[in-house]
């Protein structure tokens, strides 16, 4: 009796045993499983191909029936996508420039300020930004053409008479005023003039009545009887 249960219990055993180790098998096909695409990614096959597609941060180009990544700014398409490799970008080359996400085989070549016109770089041209030109000292360029300024004009200069009320500017031309001293002038001369009116009403006036008081005195002595 004792030896028949120590046989079923080593036949137990025996199959825990096999059951272990085909759970532990099962355990190495599925890591080995799951390690192929890293090792796939390593090596650049298929499946790092559609992986990468899934995080293309700039979007896709559709290219001959496939969907490419779009380059950054600032770089542009050396080489498209095949169904075996992933878009090329390559950085923008010096004198060059891209300011949006793209798919293009080449960069813009950035604007050069035309000193010519009056103007000059207020900022330099870089991989991801044109040149932004400006007026330079003295000129200007109405606002609302800014964008597409050609040229700069000189500003204006305020006649004599006039002061400056907004100083000239890269966007805004001068604007004038009348001079705060020249106002003052004329009105002192208006009170000036009104002063000397009234004292010419005023003198000719009392002359006017020094004369009345002459002419009185005068008839008066006429018609008084003489004494002998």
């Amino acid at each position: 009796m004792i030896e028949q249960k120590q046989c079923a219990l080593i036949k137990f055993t025996f199959k825990c045993s096999e059951m272990k180790l085909f759970y532990l098998c099962l355990l190495i096909v599925l890591i080995a499983y799951l390690a192929a695409p890293c090792k796939a990614e390593r090596e650049g096959g298929h499946g790092v191909h559609r992986i990468k597609r899934h995080v293309c941060r700039d979007g896709f180009e559709n290219f001959e029936g496939r969907n490419c990544c779009r380059c950054s700014p600032g770089y542009f398409t050396k080489t498209p996508c095949t169904p075996s490799s992933e878009t090329v970008c390559e950085p923008c080359p010096g004198g060059t420039y891209l300011e949006h996400t793209n798919f293009r085989e080449s960069c813009e070549p950035c604007k050069i300020c035309d000193d010519k016109a009056n103007m000059e770089s207020k900022e330099q041209c870089n991989p991801r930004q044109n040149t932004i030109c400006t007026c330079q000292n003295g000129y200007y360029c109405d606002k609302e053409v800014q964008e597409e300024c050609k040229a700069c004009h000189p500003c204006k200069t305020c006649e004599k008479g006039f002061e400056v009320e907004k100083s000239c500017t890269s966007t805004n031309n001068t604007v004038c005023r009348k001079a705060a001293e020249e106002v003052g002038q004329g009105w002192i001369w208006i009170l000036v003039s009104l002063v000397l009116l009234v004292i010419g009403v005023a003198a000719a006036a009392f002359s006017l009545q020094k004369e009345v008081y002459r002419c009185t005195i005068s008839e008066a002595r006429r018609g008084k009887p003489r004494h002998r």
